[in-house]
């Protein structure tokens, strides 16, 4: 491929002149020489772990990629056009939404810059876009909706615009990054307004759009609401859509697929570059310290005396001389797809200038271990995307060329979802990533399970869980163990199957003690049955014990009015065996004899009655004919009547 002047000055001016702010002239001539060095003298090759496999061609300056759900990428072009590509690379001949008549392309930061999906979009057909406008140069956030009568295009006049930052003293610095994150909220990350140095000192004022990260609800009303939960939205010396402040250029952010954590590569001066990280369930209102800060460095601390607990960034880089030169950061994904092991967990991004990728992971003491994966590669790689199935792709500005991220060490990734929560409990189902042509295999204390070979597996004991994952090529690798504890063995005692309305305050125990009754009828410890009324209802225990784990058990028990029974109610009468298939014995108490014995069942209808030929303590009962179900035995002599409960179950 022959790589004209005019298209290097163009396309590779398109990311740095405005980040490194050299006079025009001379920063293009500057560029040439770094691309004829870089096209003319192959790099000095380290050890590399990724390799960009080409995936799809024919786009023209592809800025963003995205994927809405199912197997299809989306690639935005900064000329205004979304061009979409299926499964294979193929791209499709007739644009997915074509606005290039409405933006502002002719600047080398300008143009139609970001793109994301409703996470709902399959459903409601809704997308958002972040553009320059046209005639201004305004910072334009729009949402679109597919065609009605063909959901494989946008609808072009189904525009509603959401937001406009006016951005017309500088041409520069116009962010262009727009993601959901896991509340289901907008993120839009903004640039400083241009120039150098924040001239204007944007980042750090809260009565300005520019240089933060806003945060809006569009699910309801449009075209947006503010969540109540953002952090400026009762301080009417702030904006309300700010959420974080003290950016410069956030050109890319993502949000890691497995935690929710939000990742910025946030473009540097002069000197650094930055990687600015928010943990999942943030309150906001970080300030990532721009103006006053470059990176952790002092840059201009006027007007800085009211700045306080600013938020450095995790992992900066040093900017590096031809001919191995680092100068500006795209921000990149933490890698969750199920291909590469290898790359499981760790953030992968790349500067612009030098071509060279890297990684950035966490090691156990709280380090953060930067490792360079690739340094053979041009230098015209300006933005990553995932698949659906978080698979990484990037993308060449120059070229036109999609490429797909891959490893070569070849290896599954073997993780367990749920290592994830600090306590998995036993009876819990545990879940390894899925892919295409993967086997498995689920241990216990490292020893294989019978028959455990599915993407899940159902734990039945405590003990130390681990999965091998094997792929189509016969690598294989073994997951961290993830530790499941027991249950609380639970259960009730003190509640009968049985009680009538006019009963109260039957006292239960639940063991271990420490645990909750609920249900009808529960005040406390107590089950009230005149409180309950007549039905059939369950009782529940739950309890918790100090590992976290939930347990819970539960007893059926019946009310009913009991009419026709009398209110003597003697648990010393035996009946055995009770419940019985139909055939019972009954024992009376010392000194208690029957001269007449009748069952009832518990609507009041009286099913059988004997009466004995002589008075007798112990006798036996025939109920055989009846029903499974629960019935009353009556005893009543010249004294009195008793009664005790009867249950029939063949």
């Amino acid at each position: 491929m022959v790589i004209t002047q005019s298209i290097l000055q163009s396309l590779i001016f398109f990311f740095v002149s405005a980040t490194k702010e050299l006079p025009i002239l001379i920063m293009k001539k500057y560029l040439l020489l770094i691309v004829c060095i870089c096209c003319c003298n192959k790099l000095v090759h380290s050890q590399s772990t990724i390799k960009l496999i080409p995936f799809s061609f024919g786009y023209t300056s592809p800025v963003d990629i995205e994927n809405c759900g199912d197997s299809r990428l989306f690639i935005v072009q900064k000329d205004g056009f979304i061009y979409v590509c299926d499964s294979t690379g193929n791209k499709k001949p007739v644009p997915f939404l074509d606005i290039h008549l409405r933006i502002n392309n002719l600047n080398s930061e300008r143009g139609l810059l970001g793109l994301a999906f409703h996470p709902a979009y399959i459903v409601n057909g809704k997308f958002f876009v972040y553009y320059t406008e046209k005639d201004s140069g305004a910072l334009r956030i729009s949402s679109f909706q597919t065609d009605s009568n063909n959901v494989s295009v946008a609808d072009t006049n189904s525009e509603q615009i959401l937001i406009q930052i006016p951005h017309f003293t500088f041409t520069n610095h116009n962010g262009g990054c727009l993601k959901f994150g896991h509340d289901g909220y907008l993120y839009i990350g903004t640039g400083d307004g241009g120039s150098a140095g924040d001239p204007f000192n944007n980042a750090q004022n809260k009565k300005s759009y520019l240089g933060k990260m806003l945060r809006l609800d569009v699910n309801h009303e449009l075209p947006y609401t503010i969540p109540s939960d953002n952090p400026f939205v009762l301080d009417t010396s702030a904006y309300p859509e700010i959420w974080d402040l003290g950016l410069r250029n956030p050109w890319r952010f993502s949000f890691d697929h497995l935690t929710g954590n939000l990742w910025i590569g946030d473009v540097g001066q002069d000197l650094l570059e930055e990687v600015d990280l928010e943990k999942a369930f943030s309150a906001g209102m970080l300030n990532y310290g721009w103006r006053c800060y470059e990176g952790d460095h002092p840059y201009n601390l006027s007007l800085c005396s009211g700045v306080a607990n600013v938020t450095f960034p995790i992992y900066e880089y040093m900017h590096t001389p031809i001919p191995d030169r680092n100068c500006s950061i795209t921000g990149g994904f933490v890698y969750r797809g199920a291909e590469y092991g290898n790359l499981f967990g760790r953030y992968i991004f790349n500067d612009y200038c030098s071509g060279k990728f890297y990684t950035l992971f966490e090691d156990e003491n709280g380090a953060w271990i930067e490792s360079l994966v690739s340094d053979d590669t041009s230098f015209n790689f300006v933005t990553f995307g995932e698949d659906h199935l978080q698979e990484l792709y990037t993308a060449g500005i120059i070229n036109g060329t999609i490429y797909h991220i891959t490893d070569t060490i070849c290896g599954p990734t073997a993780f367990i979802m749920e290592s994830i929560y600090s306590t998995v409990c036993a009876g819990g189902v545990l879940h390894a990533l899925i892919d295409t042509g993967f086997k498995y295999q689920w241990m216990i204390n490292g020893v294989d399970i019978a028959g455990a070979i599915t993407d899940s597996y159902a734990t039945i004991n405590a003990g130390a869980y681990s999965v091998a994952v094997s792929n189509s090529k016969g690598c294989t690798n073994i997951s961290s163990p993830i530790t499941v504890v027991d249950k609380a063995l639970i259960s009730i005692s003190g509640l009968d199957s049985f009680y009538c309305t006019y009963q109260t305050s039957i006292l239960l125990t639940g063991s271990p003690e420490g645990g909750l009754f609920s249900g009808p009828g529960i005040s406390g410890n107590f089950f009230q049955p005149d409180e309950a009324g007549i039905g059939t209802f369950t009782i529940y225990y739950s309890y918790q014990n100090d590992a976290g784990c939930y347990a819970i058990d539960s007893e059926i028990v019946t009310v009913a009015e009991c009419t026709g029974i009398d209110d003597n109610h003697s648990e010393n009468i035996k009946i055995y065996p009770n419940p019985g298939n139909g055939i019972f014995i009954i024992q009376l108490p010392k000194g208690i004899t029957t001269d007449e014995l009748s069952v009832w069942n518990i609507s009041g209808q009286l099913e059988i009655k004997i009466i004995p030929s002589s008075p007798a303590q112990t006798f036996n009962l025939n109920a055989s004919e009846l029903p499974d179900g629960i019935y009353f035995v009556a005893i009543k002599n010249k004294d009195s009547v008793h009664r005790q409960k009867l249950v029939i179950r063949k």
